[in-house]
C-alpha cells in the first residue's frame, strides 16, 4: 500500500512537471502568434503606404467594374474627390482579419 502510494505520487509528480512544461510552451507560442499579427499588420500597413505614394498611378477594379482599390495618383488623374485612395483596401484588409 505504501508502495501504491509512492508510484501514485511520482506519476502526479511526474504529471505536474509535464503539465507545468506544456502551460510554458502554450504561452510562449501564444506570445510569437500575437508578434507575428502584429509584423504582418505593420507589413500591411507599410505595403498600403507604398502603394499610396508611388507616382506611377494604380486603380483595381472587379468584374462589375468597382472600383476596389485606387492610389492616390490615379485619384488625381481622374479627378476623383468623392474617392478616398485606400479606403476600400483598409475595408478588405479589416474584412479580411475579422473572418
Amino acid at each position: 500500500m505504501v508502495r501504491d502510494a509512492g508510484l501514485l505520487g511520482a506519476v502526479l509528480f511526474t504529471l505536474a512537471g509535464a503539465s507545468s512544461f506544456a502551460a510554458t510552451r502554450l504561452r510562449e507560442t501564444d506570445a510569437l502568434v500575437r508578434q507575428k499579427d502584429v509584423d504582418l499588420a505593420d507589413l500591411a500597413d507599410l505595403s498600403q503606404y507604398i502603394v499610396q505614394h508611388l507616382r506611377e498611378s494604380i486603380l483595381v477594379v472587379d468584374a462589375a467594374d468597382r472600383i476596389r482599390l485606387i492610389n492616390e495618383s490615379a485619384a488625381e488623374i481622374l479627378g476623383d474627390d468623392h474617392s478616398v485612395p485606400g479606403l476600400l483596401w483598409v475595408k478588405w484588409r479589416r474584412d479580411c482579419y475579422i473572418h
